[in-house]
């Protein structure tokens, strides 16, 4: 009986497993295992919660931006799935500082609390410094807070994705940052359920040198490339954030001239 019990079963790092024979293997954990906690990384190297929490930014609705020679477009869709519901109060795009703003997607609640996050550090900055917090350190500030709801028990990551666009020193600087805690300097990109086909055609038909209607067109463009309905000003929200002019919401009339001209009326 001993002897049966010792083949059945075995030791390793003081657990006790079951190898159904001497020598056997311990039998491997399937992915399911190892989503149930964010500190768990799995066997290959995958953070489960993160990955889920990514997929939260790809259910998400649109948003892009894109950088040209003085200033940022950003541009996302707005979903909205009842004539109940006020167009004007589903918003993607929020001003963080004079020289900051910013496009989300994903969990709106989470977007909201980073950025109130961004808003308090921009302040901060002010107060203790007199001067404007670069565009680079407030990603990197907010991605610091991602991350660390990535490596503590108790917590979730964020479901949420940020394009945070503004002005350094008279440059215009745009970032887009992931559930992760990562971020990167781009000169456009999207986010949200519509990423790839948006990442495309910026891909193909960004370059330096755009002038501010240009890239507007350029938004729009990659936008309607992915969008399965009439693009019209109540599903998008445009801004552009400028050397000169600072930040702009373009809306109602302004927009849909744009919208004409990338959809000329049929005869």
């Amino acid at each position: 009986m001993v002897a049966q019990a010792r083949q059945s079963c075995g030791l390793h790092d003081g657990l006790l497993y079951s190898t159904g024979a001497v020598g056997a293997s311990m039998p491997e954990h399937e992915d399911q295992d190892y989503d149930f906690g964010i500190t768990i990384i799995s066997p290959e190297g995958r953070i489960f919660q993160v990955e889920y929490a990514r997929e939260s930014v790809k259910r998400g609705a649109t948003a892009l931006g894109v950088l040209y020679d003085n200033g940022v477009v950003l541009l996302a869709e707005r979903r909205i799935h009842s004539r109940l519901i006020e167009p004007a109060h589903t918003k993607k795009l929020y001003v963080i500082d004079q020289h900051i703003a910013v496009a989300s997607s994903g969990l709106v609640a989470d977007s909201r609390v980073l950025i109130d996050i961004a808003r308090v550090e921009c302040q901060n900055n002010r107060i203790r410094y007199s001067e404007e917090l670069p565009v680079g350190m407030l990603a990197r500030a907010i991605c610091e807070v991602k991350q660390g709801y990535t490596q503590h028990g108790g917590v979730r990551p964020f479901g949420a994705a940020l394009l945070i666009c503004g002005i350094d020193a008279g440059v215009p600087a745009l970032f887009e940052t992931d559930p992760s805690g990562a971020y990167r300097s781009i000169y456009a990109g999207g986010i949200g359920r519509g990423t790839a086909k948006v990442q495309a055609y910026l891909e193909v038909h960004w370059h330096k040198g755009l002038t501010k209607d240009e890239a507007i067109e350029l938004a729009l463009h990659a936008i309607a490339d992915q969008y399965d309905e009439d693009l019209t000003v109540d599903n998008l929200e445009l801004a552009v954030l400028s050397t000169d002019g600072g930040y702009q919401e373009i809306d109602g009339d302004a927009l849909g001239a744009f919208l004409a001209k990338l959809t000329p009326p049929t005869t």
